[in-house]
């Protein structure tokens, strides 16, 4: 399960008290927690993007891009 899948479960769920106005019980506080933490530590790594154009990461999508251009 993806935590897009999980989040979303969480949140209908979630929807259901608010719904019939009941109380949320600690463990669907916890388990909201935990998707809350988990989306923030995946969030933490995409916010992370390297900046520098020589990076590995950016000079090899370049030299590809440019080696295939070549062979047209």
């Amino acid at each position: 399960m993806t935590i897009a899948n999980e989040l979303s479960n969480t949140a209908d769920f979630v929807c259901g008290f608010s719904l019939r106005h009941e109380a949320i019980p600690p463990r669907t506080a916890a388990h909201l927690a935990v998707c809350l933490l988990e989306l923030a530590d995946r969030v933490k790594h995409l916010e992370v993007v390297p900046l520098q154009l020589d990076a590995p990461e950016v000079r090899l999508g370049f030299h590809r891009l440019h080696e295939d251009h070549d062979a047209d």
